[in-house]
Formats: C-alpha cells, sequence, structure tokens
C-alpha cells in the first residue's frame, strides 16, 4: 500500500483533526520531491542509522541497504554520488520546491500553518538542507 492511499484511508477513519489532502499546492510538491530526493539518497540515508535508530535497527538498516545499494551507507556516502554531487543534483528541484513552498508565506508547511499529512517529506527535506555538511545552496 503506498503511502497516499494509507492517507486516504486515515483521512476516511479519522477525519477529525483533517489530514488536508486537497491542498491546491499538494500535487506540484508530490510531483517535485521525488526529484529532489533521488539524488539525495547518498546524503540522507547514512544519516538515519547515525541520527534516528537505535543499535540494533541501525545494524539492520545498514546490513538491508548494503544489498539494496551494492555497497556500504559509508561508501555510498563517499562515492561519486554523494557529497557536492548529491547537492548539486538536487539544487534545481529544491529551488522550484522552494518557489512553490514560498507561494503561501502564511507559515512554515505547505498550507501555511496547516501541516497536512503529506508536509512532513518537505519537512525532513528542510531540515537537511540547513545541515552543517551541507554546501551553500543558490538562494532564489
Amino acid at each position: 500500500m503506498d503511502s497516499r492511499k494509507i492517507a486516504d484511508e486515515l483521512e476516511k477513519r479519522h477525519p477529525s483533526p483533517p489530514l488536508h489532502l486537497d491542498s491546491p499546492l499538494l500535487p506540484e510538491v508530490l510531483a517535485i520531491l521525488p526529484k529532489a530526493i533521488a539524488p539525495m539518497v547518498p546524503v540522507i540515508m547514512p544519516l538515519v542509522p547515525r541520527v534516528l535508530l537505535s543499535p540494533t535497527s541501525a545494524e539492520y538498516f545498514e546490513r538491508t541497504r548494503a544489498v539494496r545499494f551494492g555497497m556500504p551507507l559509508e561508501e555510498l556516502e563517499k562515492s561519486e554520488k554523494g557529497g557536492e554531487t548529491a547537492w548539486k543534483a538536487a539544487s534545481p528541484h529544491l529551488t522550484e520546491l522552494g518557489h512553490v513552498l514560498k507561494r503561501n508565506l502564511d507559515g512554515p508547511f505547505v498550507m501555511g500553518t496547516t501541516r497536512p499529512a503529506r508536509s512532513m517529506p518537505v519537512a525532513e527535506f528542510r531540515l537537511i538542507s540547513v545541515w552543517p555538511a551541507a554546501p551553500e545552496l543558490p538562494q532564489s
């Protein structure tokens, strides 16, 4: 089951508080986000076990991702696809996402101060974009 189906089912079963799945900006965000995330995998994936997971979960995550990517996450991070290369590849899509988000200046989410269920990946990406190791991205 994909995340949209899950969100639709949650909205149906638990309509309050609403998930705001009908935001007019959401289709744009959802079209841009995968293009921004894909090149960032070598940057994002190694952070997950270091920052978010318990040691047991981190070991499983690292082992299964090494199989998925054909190399340990540490190597993926240091590969030619990681680092500044990843940021440069994601930059135009992050800039495009920023333009969409700036259309609503009432708050940090796609819908201003209301957090729709689908804003979390955007919020996570905003967090990563200010990560201390992140190179400067063009401001626009």
